[in-house]
């Protein structure tokens, strides 16, 4: 990228703000692919945004209590079949639940749409944002100071020594 952006020009002054300006774009694009991830992420509603802090042992223990519900409803299932007699393979005997014990329903659950898990994402996508407008600062001053070094280059000549 740096080679491209210098179109052959061996100025160290040029050389480096190309190498700023693809450092920068490089950037850019590593924030909006976090920007997209962020989203993504937050698609699952056992999620929380990185920026309200660590949730894991929350959103752990959310998935544990779907288990225990699916696991629940699994044994009774079981249980259901074992009393009609039907053959089926399992790797656990069913638990033992009593007659008035209220039959377990597992409701999976729902992603969020784009617009919700956007909503959601809000505060790490404030946080990316700061990152954002730095690379696009840092990439617009070396942008403008490539092109002062270029235009001064040019009307030095071909030998700026000479025009000393």
């Amino acid at each position: 990228m740096v080679a491209a952006i210098c179109c052959g020009d061996a100025d160290p002054l040029i050389v480096e703000q190309a190498t700023i300006i693809a450092e920068s774009t490089l950037l850019l694009r590593m924030v909006r692919d976090q920007k997209m991830a962020a989203i993504e992420r937050l698609r699952d509603p056992l999620e929380v945004p990185l920026a309200k802090g660590d949730n894991r042992v929350a959103a752990a223990n959310a998935v544990l209590q779907q288990t225990r519900i699916a696991f629940n409803e699994l044994s009774q299932l079981m249980a259901k079949l074992i009393k009609e007699g039907t053959t089926f393979y399992a790797s656990f005997r069913p638990e033992q639940f009593g007659p008035d014990e209220p039959a377990w329903r597992y409701e999976p659950l729902e992603l969020r749409d784009q617009n919700e898990a956007l909503c959601e994402a809000l505060p790490d996508l404030e946080r990316l944002l700061r990152y954002e407008r730095r690379a696009l600062s840092r990439q617009k001053k070396a942008i403008l100071k490539l092109a002062s070094i270029k235009l001064t280059n040019r009307l030095a000549g071909p030998n700026p020594e000479a025009a000393r």
